[in-house]
C-alpha cells in the first residue's frame, strides 16, 4: 500500500511525499509540473516502478480534478 502526503502545491506545480503504508517508511516526493505534467522525483532507494506509476496517476487525477487532498492512499492493485 502506498500512502500521499501533500507537500506544496503552488500555481505551476505539486508535490506528494510517498510513504509505504506497511512499513511507514517515507519512499521519497514527486512533483509535478500542472501544465506540462512533466514530473521530477526526490526518492530513497526503496522507489520501484509500482510506486512511480501509482503517484503519477493519483497527482494528474488530482490536477484535473483541481482538488489536492491533505492525504490519500491506495492498497495493491
Amino acid at each position: 500500500m502506498v500512502e500521499w502526503y501533500l507537500v506544496s502545491n503552488t500555481d505551476n506545480e505539486v508535490t506528494y511525499r510517498m510513504v509505504n503504508g506497511d512499513t511507514h517508511k517515507t519512499i521519497g516526493n514527486m512533483t509535478v509540473n500542472k501544465e506540462t505534467k512533466a514530473y521530477k522525483l526526490d526518492y530513497a532507494e526503496e522507489m520501484t516502478i509500482h510506486y512511480e506509476s501509482m503517484t503519477y496517476d493519483f497527482i494528474l487525477g488530482a490536477i484535473e480534478r483541481n482538488i489536492y487532498p491533505d492525504y490519500s492512499y491506495d492498497g495493491w492493485c
